[in-house]
């Protein structure tokens, strides 16, 4: 383009040289706006209370009064001390810490990283999702859909046309076009005189013709008011288009679309089954498009054009009426992804902020480990509460014997030690996989 344009920290250049001049210091980019956003989620969000501590000040209050009005009503020391030895506290002290440490385990097993207990645990809660489009929902690689054809033109020759000149760009768009008319089997030519502006489109000659590649504006304005205005009439909603004309006439519009990963619907079914109650789209990219998508998915609601500050907002508003998981997979994510209940970043492709910033990372490229992972936490969950539940249950009825003097302290003890054996079994049941191989988590 012309001179004294803006431009954005970050940005490559792939033309020929220009000058730069710097306006702005490295603190006003929009990066450190990013991390400025992500310290300040950090700092506001509340750490995590444990599961056992819960229980664990109640229990020992319990046992104390159990004991104290033990020996006060018999007068013998003998019953408090027979209460002490058989009260544990291992149903909470260790057979807790087991289940959740075994779900940590056995959720690495299928490729998701949780960040330790607390993350497992909320995990296992989650009633609202707020997904990112781009490289989550959607593999993040341009594909060309559909070809708009000006009337007179054929579909192969200007999509050969266009692709042999987009040999000459390192765009991504440039290369979903040269990679479709190579799996279409079409003969690319070399071009002559290939002249890229950056970010707008291409010119160049194949053959004897001449070839105008890019965006609309970018095409439009070598073409002659009446072929202009025919490429500013041609529509492709939902879709992202390249123009395209063949000497001074309007070809066609190349409509490329990211393509839905093909275990989201499935996915998204069974974290519904799960408890999620309401699935919400979070994306960078226009209305139109984010609709178009949102035809094949499940969603509740969909929010685009959003800048990162935006995706704070949008995961503060959810939370206010649920427990709230943020999956996304870039930069921009990063800051929503912490400010989330949990913030979970796609490992594969995703980009180090947000894999720092998250409390777990889908370390394969597919979104069906989430709802693995949820099943995975939930079991965990239950488990850990089943061995609180069974251990206390049982130490107390030992401590109601042992006050009544049915339990001395020596049998007491291995009482004591039977409850523990038995809970911490039951908690490593968590680890337990897939039964027959079927994929699924062991119920």
């Amino acid at each position: 383009g012309g001179g004294g344009e803006p431009v954005r920290s970050g940005s490559t250049n792939v033309g020929g040289a220009f000058d730069l001049l710097a306006e702005e210091t490295a603190a006003r980019s929009t990066y450190a706006g990013i991390v400025r956003l992500v310290e300040e989620a950090t700092r506001s969000q509340a750490p995590m209370t444990r599961l056992a501590d819960r229980y664990a000040l109640g229990f020992m209050l319990a046992t104390l009064v159990l004991a104290g009005v033990a020996w006060w009503l018999s007068g013998d020391p003998v019953r408090a001390v027979a209460v002490l030895v058989v009260a544990t506290p291992c149903p909470l002290i260790l057979a807790v810490p087991v289940a959740i440490v075994a779900g940590i385990s056995r959720a690495a097993r299928i490729g998701v990283l949780v960040k330790g207990g607390g993350a497992l645990e909320t995990l296992g809660r989650i009633d609202t999702l707020v997904i990112d489009k781009t490289g989550t929902l959607t593999h993040g690689i341009a594909e060309v859909s559909e070809i708009v054809l000006a009337p007179g033109w054929d579909g192969a020759e200007v999509l050969r046309l266009a692709a042999s000149l987009d040999q000459v760009s390192q765009h991504g768009m440039a290369r979903a076009i040269v990679t479709a008319a190579q799996a279409g089997g079409l003969a690319l030519e070399l071009p002559r005189e290939g002249r890229e502006t950056a970010g707008e489109g291409v010119e160049g000659m194949i053959g004897h013709r001449r070839v105008r590649v890019g965006g609309k504006a970018f095409v439009a304005a070598a073409l002659p008011a009446g072929e202009a205005g025919k490429l500013r009439a041609a529509v492709a909603p939902g879709a992202v288009s390249v123009a395209v004309s063949v000497d001074g006439h309007f070809a066609g519009l190349i409509l490329l679309r990211d393509g839905l990963r093909g275990d989201v619907g499935e996915t998204l079914a069974r974290m519904r089954k799960l408890g999620v109650r309401r699935i919400v789209l979070a994306t960078g990219d226009r209305d139109d498009v984010a609709r178009a998508l949102a035809q094949h998915v499940d969603l509740d609601a969909i929010a685009a054009d959003l800048a990162p500050g935006d995706k704070i907002d949008l995961v503060r508003r959810e939370k206010a009426h649920g427990v709230v998981m943020m999956v996304g997979d870039g930069v921009n994510d990063a800051p929503a992804l912490v400010e989330a209940d949990l913030g979970i970043a796609m490992g594969a492709r995703g980009t180090a902020a947000a894999a720092e910033a998250a409390d777990g990372i889908l370390l394969r490229d597919r979104l069906d480990g989430l709802a693995d992972a949820m099943t995975i936490a939930r079991r965990s969950r239950r488990i850990a509460l089943q061995s609180v539940a069974a251990g206390i249950g049982l130490s107390g009825a030992g401590m109601l014997l042992a006050a009544a003097g049915l339990l001395p302290p020596v049998q007491g003890a291995l009482v004591q030690e039977v409850i523990d054996v038995a809970v911490i079994l039951n908690a490593l049941r968590a680890l337990r996989a897939e039964p027959h191989g079927t994929g699924k988590v062991a119920p």
